[in-house]
């Protein structure tokens, strides 16, 4: 499939802030369970989405399709990044949002790494 977010999604209003990070985003994918209660978007790029922007472009795109609430939106994100990031720089910039993926995940987990 590879489209850019917007050609996929090109009704979709997301907020200033939030659509800036998704204007060079590609979906490679979109899959959906038999029951159509559950939906996931695969997509890349090539610099880092902080967390709280991709839970929030979740929460708009589940507002857009389906505004009774009767569905749970995914996006399955994958970053190509330059040989610029190493590790060290790359924590200090996206550790937040590893973190908090961690905490959604296991909150036992999250307090022993913290």
């Amino acid at each position: 499939m590879s489209k850019a977010f917007f050609e996929v999604f090109g009704k979709l209003n997301l907020k200033s802030q939030t659509a800036g990070y998704f204007k060079d985003t590609v979906v490679e994918r979109i899959t959906s369970t038999r029951h159509r209660d559950y939906l996931r978007v695969y997509l890349t790029s090539d610099h880092l989405i902080p967390k709280p922007f991709i839970r929030q472009a979740e929460q708009e795109i589940l507002e857009f399709l389906h505004p009774d609430n009767h569905m749970t939106v995914r996006i399955y994100e994958t970053f190509h990044l330059s040989s610029q990031y190493k590790v060290k720089d790359l924590m200090e910039m996206y550790g937040e949002s590893i973190f908090g993926e961690i905490e959604e995940y296991n909150f036992l987990l999250y307090n022993m790494l913290r």
